[in-house]
């Protein structure tokens, strides 16, 4: 069968237990789809025929080895996910990777990485996401810190204990950085060095406090810090002037000091699970309800005289509840 035509593919959740034959003749596509089904290899065929394509979805699936033919699309592959195929083979992927050098976007995650199989990813400079997440990964691969294009980093539910940004590394052009769900109980100084940052996801640690240095994080969007051991508020987070949203839930906090007003841009202030929180009564003097009666979706308006957050949530004693207690034990 062969649609002279047809450019994109999606072939998702279709219950497949062997690569569909007829994309081999399927010469012009540019984008392919082939995510949670069973196949467990590729045909070397199909990379003969598709010279055009671009992305390349094969996550969740039962496929042991990438074929070396995939080198022919060198140049021209610029997305791949070979996701949750946990019995890929690491001397082929190694080899395969050296030669997709334009690639801007890869997801290894859940295919068992360690360091040590991932040194090949020097090689794609390019690259402005990649996500590790859910591998085998006890400390920060040194490959990653050649990366001077690298955006987007997840490298959320392994089993990393320490994370420091080296001197003149390239990764100080981060924007995103996901670290939930690791062995961390300190975040080193260097941190401070990714002054582009602008989402920080270090829920699921054994985190009590952050360095002096992350108050140089002025580009700070959003922090998540759920499920960690904070028994005091980090006042250091208030230097972090661009802050929209800060979820704290599930930590030991008991208050939340005046300073958090210095965050004059944030609008969500979650806390949900911190058993011990009292809503201050210098905040509620200066917060009205939008509600006759005290209820869990009350929502505070500032006053008008003082530069108050636009709103905070206080999902511990409830002002307004915006992430269930599931969602937040598992969020990134």
């Amino acid at each position: 069968m062969y649609f002279e035509h047809l450019t994109e593919l999606n072939f998702s959740y279709n219950g497949f237990k062997s690569f569909p034959l007829d994309l081999v003749n399927q010469k012009k596509l540019r984008a392919l789809s082939l995510a949670n089904n069973s196949i467990p290899s590729i045909s070397i065929e199909f990379f003969d025929a598709a010279t055009e394509l671009r992305y390349l979805d094969l996550s969740d699936n039962e496929i042991t080895a990438i074929p070396a033919a995939i080198r022919r699309l060198e140049g021209k592959l610029f997305h791949l996910s070979l996701a949750n195929n946990p019995r890929l083979e690491k001397d082929r992927l190694r080899s395969v990777l050296c030669g997709l050098t334009n690639l801007v976007s890869l997801n290894l995650a859940g295919t068992g990485r360690s360091e040590s199989s991932l040194s090949e990813l020097r090689n794609l400079s390019k690259l402005t996401y990649l996500d590790l997440s859910n591998n085998a990964l006890s400390s920060v691969p040194e490959a990653l810190f050649e990366l001077n294009n690298l955006k987007h980093l997840k490298l959320n539910k392994n089993k990393i204990s320490s994370f420091t940004v080296k001197k003149d590394s390239s990764v100080s052009e981060l924007t995103s950085l996901n670290l939930s769900h690791n062995k961390l109980e300190k975040l080193d100084e260097s941190i401070g060095c990714l002054v582009k940052l602008e989402n920080f996801y270090i829920s699921n640690n054994k985190l009590s406090a952050l360095p002096a240095s992350f108050g140089f994080l002025k580009e700070l969007h959003c922090l998540y810090i759920n499920s960690n051991t904070f028994c005091e508020f980090p006042l250091i987070i208030t230097h972090c002037s661009k802050l929209v949203e800060l979820h704290m839930c599930f930590n030991l906090l008991t208050r939340v000091p005046p300073d958090i007003y210095w965050l004059t841009e944030l609008e969500v202030f979650s806390t949900f699970g911190n058993v011990g929180l009292t809503i201050p009564p210098y905040l509620c003097a200066h917060f009205t309800f939008s509600t006759p009666a005290f209820s869990p979706y009350s929502l505070g308006a500032p006053s008008n005289s003082t530069p108050w957050p636009s709103f905070i949530m206080w999902t511990s004693q409830v002002l307004k509840m915006k992430l269930s207690e599931s969602e937040n034990r598992t969020m990134r």
